[in-house]
């Protein structure tokens, strides 16, 4: 009897596990019946399991089923099923690639690097432009290296008062869309798109530089793709530029202090070839800046202050010609035909005012004008009237202002010639600042005089020869070139 009993139970233990198998076997193939299968063909298998995850936008969305050889045994091809709720995102024109440590160029940088603790696996991508749903059970053709989105679709927006730019390069050496800006080492804006010229002969590369960073690109400035680089010698020691660069690629620039005009959105620039020999030191006056900043008083809200930056050159017949560089300020209002313009000092924007020669009215070759509109950017701007006499007075039209800039109103500009007591000049992320006392004329050329809470006069020179700061009254204007009250 006991042998009876143990012959089925033991009977009973079997078909349990039986049909316990068979049960699970059929719900997970009834719960997968709509997962999409797609065969993936390699050179090789680098070390891809069965089980192994399948990741889009390193998403896990599906898993390796099986890996075999193909029919000729020269190629590794992967069984994958990716889920029907993801289905949508493997497409004709995806790249699949297997996803293991690899150690590139420096540019490019190593990838991969958490299989180095886990197994490795399979990650897809697709481009905007990847076609229609791959169909069931079709055999793609593996990509041997990391798949990259050179250009095809834009990293961020750029956001009011941003500088758009392209820097054009040989090579892209890894960057990518989001790929770091870098200025002085510090992250000051972003790789937006990448895009082959239409000849083959170049990259370019879109960048977006933020808001207040945008003053330190001048059209002097030298761009170059970062890239490790040893120098020094055995004897006094070794030292590596550009380091950051060997995991994650960057575009740098440096620009030379107190040379060139903050440049124009749309701006174009060859970058260098390898990273140029530089020479950054701190300004001299640093401190002194920083305590002005500092001991600013209060905010003028409604005064609309802005930054001029003015260069020209003298053509000398003599001698070698004479180069200016100025850095003003100016009061931003418009006219009654909707114009906006700049009230400045003329010793800000006239290189016939600046300039002196012996034999008359010097020759000025170039010149060139441009206005920052904190939440537009750079704009060029041109004369429009300068002062008689040779007082140091003048008016600049901004051609290119949008009818929506906000501007000074009105009623806060005084015509009659009253004597100012404070000075107005422009913040870094506000249009104005209040300061109680006024500072040397080289760092305030142009800014807006005040007395109780209206401009009354812009702070210039006493005369084309003498230097000495002296405020301009605003009376000497014509009634024409007024806003209207």
């Amino acid at each position: 009897m006991e042998r009876i009993r143990y012959l089925v139970g033991s009977v009973t233990l079997v078909a349990t596990i039986v049909a316990a198998v068979f049960l699970y076997g059929w719900v997970t193939a009834r719960g997968n019946a709509e997962d999409l299968r797609v065969r993936v063909e390699f050179r090789d298998a680098r070390g891809l399991r069965p089980g192994a995850e399948v990741r889009y936008r390193g998403v896990v969305v599906g898993a390796v089923r099986e890996v075999a050889l193909s029919a000729d045994g020269r190629k590794a091809v992967a069984m994958l099923s990716i889920a029907s709720e993801h289905a949508r995102d493997a497409r004709q024109r995806s790249r699949f690639w297997i996803v293991v440590p690899r150690l590139g160029s420096f540019p490019a940088g190593v990838t991969g690097l958490e299989t180095l603790v886990r197994d490795a696996y399979i990650a897809f991508a697709s481009p905007e432009d990847a076609g229609p749903p791959l169909g069931a059970d079709r055999l793609v053709v593996g990509a041997e290296a990391p798949w990259s989105d050179d250009g095809a679709r834009d990293a961020a927006p750029l956001q009011a008062g941003d500088l758009g730019m392209t820097v054009l390069v040989a090579r892209s050496h890894g960057l990518v869309p989001g790929s770091e800006v870098r200025f002085r080492g510090i992250v000051v804006g972003d790789v937006r798109r990448l895009e082959l010229a239409e000849d083959g002969s170049h990259v370019r590369v879109e960048l977006r530089i933020h808001r207040r960073y945008r003053k330190t690109v001048t059209d002097r400035s030298r761009f170059w793709q970062a890239r490790p680089k040893l120098s020094g010698a055995l004897v006094g020691g070794f030292s590596v530029e550009d380091l950051g660069a060997l995991l994650s690629p960057y575009v740098a620039y440096s620009t030379p202090l107190g040379e060139g005009l903050p440049v124009e959105d749309g701006y174009v620039v060859l970058a260098e070839v390898e990273r140029p020999d530089l020479e950054e030191d701190l300004p001299s006056d640093t401190v002194a800046r920083s305590n002005a900043l500092r001991d600013a008083a209060e905010w003028a809200t409604d005064i609309r202050v802005v930054e001029i930056a003015y260069e020209a050159e003298e053509v000398d017949w003599f001698n070698a010609n004479d180069r200016v560089r100025r850095e003003s300020q100016g009061l931003l209002y418009h006219l009654p035909d909707g114009r906006r313009v700049v009230l400045t000092a003329r010793s800000a924007c006239d290189g016939n005012y600046i300039f002196e020669d012996m034999f008359g009215d010097p020759d000025i070759g170039s010149e060139a004008i441009r206005v920052t509109l904190p939440e537009v950017g750079v704009l060029r701007a041109e004369r429009l009237w300068i002062a008689p006499d040779e007082l140091d007075l003048a008016l600049l039209v901004v051609p290119d202002a949008p009818a929506d800039v906000i501007v000074t109103p009105p009623a806060r500009i005084a015509f009659d010639g009253a004597a100012p007591a404070e000075l107005i000049r422009p913040g870094e992320d506000h249009p104005a600042r209040l300061i109680d006392v006024v500072p040397t004329l080289a760092d305030s050329r142009g800014a807006a005089l005040l007395r109780e809470g209206r401009v009354v006069a812009i702070l210039g020179q006493t005369s084309r020869e003498r230097l000495e700061p002296a405020p301009v009254p605003l009376s000497i204007l014509p009634a024409e070139l007024r806003p209207v009250p």
